[in-house]
């Protein structure tokens, strides 16, 4: 490759069963796109594939790439390819948990509506779902089995816990992260260091986390249960991609039948990081108190009619037969 475009720097290639692995490095402006000269080595790669009296195209079309933006990343790049091989045997050995399921069906368990019972206004736990939708239909990968114990659903304010942030261009702001890429804390109050500790004492007795993974609190509290082995039904707004596979912790928590990601069902794959809407979190938060039944969290919706937020969540888990069409969204703002 580096023949062929001098302006490349192959770094390292790590050659898989099905797949390979490259990490590369543009030393200087390119004449052509990167993608023209991953083509080019795919064309190539393909002839000498032919000529050694290979059938069929090499490759599959396109390829998949990310930017490598810190040196910290391009480590973890390195580590990640060279422990590639391990993880396929790892996957081999227990494929299932490793397997996307496209329509997974899963009981609901509604706990009785304790709306108006004095608490504050829009405060909300769990409402019966309608008779008609006993069930939910979800995307999964990882261990199902974890669905049929006692759940515990994780729900942390943003005014309980926050993780430290710096503006980037454009107005936005990401994560500080230390030289490890742990983030770090920017504040967590006395209500976020009890409810944590109650979660993760649940977790320790043999329940199982349920969370949204939506405020920086639900997430480090799952970054937490992964850390200490814990089991953790993590619920996610994008659906799963053809080649979705977890990595690091994640990687791990899966394979030791720890750890099951859901979205549901009529939520697509989208490319990268989808933004989080409050339709999405509205329905996710549901969605978890739904699953978790008894173990659910009260949650302040904060004015939301109970029967519209119902029927976001419905939406969102409905059968595959469900014409989307005819939903008709409300205003949420």
């Amino acid at each position: 490759m580096g023949q062929f475009t001098p302006e490349i720097e192959p770094l390292r290639c790590e050659v898989m069963p099905d797949h390979l692995h490259l990490i590369v490095r543009v030393t200087h402006p390119m004449q052509r796109p990167l993608g023209n000269a991953i083509g080019g080595f795919k064309t190539g790669c393909g002839k000498l594939h032919t000529a050694a009296g290979g059938a069929g195209a090499l490759f599959a079309p396109g390829f998949v790439d990310h930017v490598i933006l810190q040196a910290n990343q391009l480590a973890n790049e390195f580590a990640y390819l060279r422990d590639n091989p391990r993880r396929a045997a790892v996957k081999a050995l227990s494929p299932d948990l490793f397997k996307v399921v496209r329509c997974l069906k899963v009981a609901l368990k509604p706990a009785l509506c304790s709306a108006g019972a004095g608490q504050e206004p829009g405060a909300c736990a769990p409402c019966p779902a309608p008779e008609a939708q006993a069930s939910g239909f979800f995307q999964a990968l990882g261990n199902h089995f974890l669905l049929g114990r006692p759940l515990v659903q994780v729900q942390v304010s943003r005014r309980d816990f926050a993780y430290k942030r710096t503006a980037v261009r454009g107005g936005a702001h990401k994560i500080v992260r230390s030289s490890v890429g742990e983030p770090q804390v920017a504040f967590a109050t006395a209500k976020y260091a009890a409810r944590r500790e109650a979660l993760l004492a649940a977790a320790r007795r043999g329940a199982v986390l349920i969370s949204p993974c939506i405020s920086d609190g639900e997430r480090q509290i799952a970054r937490e249960a992964l850390f200490e082995h814990l089991p953790l039904v993590a619920m996610r707004n994008n659906g799963f991609s053809k080649l979705e596979k977890p990595s690091g912790r994640q990687f791990e928590a899966c394979a030791a039948g720890r750890l099951l990601l859901l979205a549901p069902a009529s939520w697509p794959s989208v490319p990268g990081d989808k933004p989080m809407t409050r339709a999405d979190a509205t329905a996710m938060n549901r969605i978890c108190q739904w699953l978790a039944g008894d173990g659910a969290s009260t949650i302040n919706y904060h004015g939301l009619l109970p029967a519209d937020i119902d029927a976001l969540a419905l939406a969102a888990v409905a059968s595959p037969t469900f014409n989307l069409s005819t939903f008709q969204p409300f205003d949420l703002k």
